[in-house]
């Protein structure tokens, strides 16, 4: 009597793991938690606001007035409104960045999402495109909201502003990039040091104790190149009336996501040299 053995079918050999589907299994645990509901609604609610209020303050100061062109007010407001997204935004983006990882590493379960994903590298480049499509599509739909908002009271005013100006737009359209480049940099922290609070002490102190340290040591006779090289240095460029940055806009645009790619191949390395 002969007995034949069949074998059992794994996740391996039954269903092909492409991108995709690891794709779309992190776009489920992503929109399926109730904080990043909260933090991306808090986040809007916050830069819209406070974009809408800076210029409308402004105008009632008279630092906007007839005398100045429409275009030029435009660009005046779109550099208040890209100042106030950003350095609000990026607050909510990083910490959202950080816990996207660290959630997980907290609750074990990316011990389960390894072994589905057991290449590991896949991980993190789903969660780098889901981080980098939420933070440059949220944070566009409130400059816009914030923009248009904006030029709508003003002008109900008689103010006449426009952003016919290039510059403008570039400012505007900017700041979606600088968010987005710090973003990733504290996901790819968030996959290095495996810590929701060492995460998002680590990013913000990258961001804002950093330049704090080499201003002063700027001041007192250094050289700037070390603070222009900073991506929170660099990310402000982006969305300035006049970039001064090393390189210009590009130049800045480069040292941002240079930043971003530096911290996620780190957090790569890591995430496969490390046990979960």
């Amino acid at each position: 009597m002969s007995v034949t053995i069949v074998p059992i079918p794994t996740a391996a050999t039954s269903v092909h793991l492409s991108f995709f589907r690891v794709l779309r299994s992190e776009q489920i645990k992503f929109f399926t938690l109730r904080s990043t509901w909260w933090t991306l609604g808090a986040m809007t609610l916050a830069c819209i606001g406070v974009g809408t209020l800076m210029p409308l303050f402004l105008a009632s100061g008279k630092s906007l007035d007839a005398s100045q062109t429409g275009e030029l007010k435009g660009v005046i407001i779109a550099n208040l409104i890209a100042m106030a997204t950003t350095q609000l935004g990026l607050l909510f983006m990083v910490a959202l960045a950080v816990l996207v990882i660290t959630n997980e590493y907290s609750s074990g379960m990316i011990r389960s999402t390894l072994v589905a994903v057991p290449r590991r590298l896949p991980v993190l480049a789903t969660k780098t495109v889901l981080i980098s499509l939420v933070s440059f599509l949220v944070t566009m739909v409130i400059v816009v909201i914030s923009a248009f908002l904006t030029l709508a009271v003003l002008n109900s005013d008689g103010l006449d502003a426009n952003f016919n100006d290039p510059a403008a737009w570039r400012m505007l359209l900017s700041a979606p990039l600088f968010v987005t480049g710090l973003a990733l940099i504290g996901l790819g922290i968030g996959f290095m040091v495996r810590s929701t609070a060492a995460g998002i002490t680590a990013a913000f102190a990258l961001i804002y104790v950093v330049p704090i340290v080499l201003q002063l040591f700027t001041a007192l006779g250094g050289s700037e190149l070390l603070l222009a090289l900073l991506p929170s240095e660099a990310g402000a460029q982006l969305s300035a009336i006049n970039p001064a940055g090393l390189g210009g806009y590009w130049g800045s645009l480069a040292i941002l996501f240079g930043w971003a790619a530096a911290s996620l191949i780190g957090g790569g390395f890591l995430l496969k040299k490390r046990d979960a």
